[in-house]
């Protein structure tokens, strides 16, 4: 707020969950507005602790924790095998299977840094 709150920072402060319930039990137990609350904990946005309010009405304490940004990685979205349903050749199959899965990705991979190695030889003459 003041002149500081002109100046626009670029990089975002990142509440952790606990500080998030802190502040949102604080601003209950004084009974002070968002505003006053913005200002006491140096919060340049009030309505950050109305959402962090909200969601606490809504979800309780899991409302408040941070959500992991962007898209998943792939090996997140490897689906796991229940092994136990499996019968013994199954499971050998499957074991052979995701060897053989790795070793060509490893190929493909080593392919493709030759091929980009090339390429930059390519152009350096």
């Amino acid at each position: 707020f003041g002149i500081d709150g002109l100046i626009s920072s670029m990089t975002r402060k990142k509440y952790s969950t606990d500080e998030k319930l802190r502040i949102i039990q604080y601003r209950i137990t004084n009974q002070l507005s968002y505003k006053e609350t913005a200002r006491i904990f140096d919060i340049t946005n009030p309505t950050l602790i109305a959402q962090w309010q909200m969601k606490y009405n809504q979800y309780g304490i899991l409302g408040l924790e941070s959500k992991p940004k962007g898209r998943a990685s792939k090996t997140m979205k490897n689906k796991k095998v229940d092994n136990t349903s499996l019968n013994e050749s199954e499971r050998q199959e499957l074991i052979r299977l995701r060897e053989e899965n790795r070793r060509l990705e490893i190929a493909i991979a080593l392919e493709k840094k030759l091929q980009s190695l090339a390429r930059k030889n390519q152009t350096k003459k």
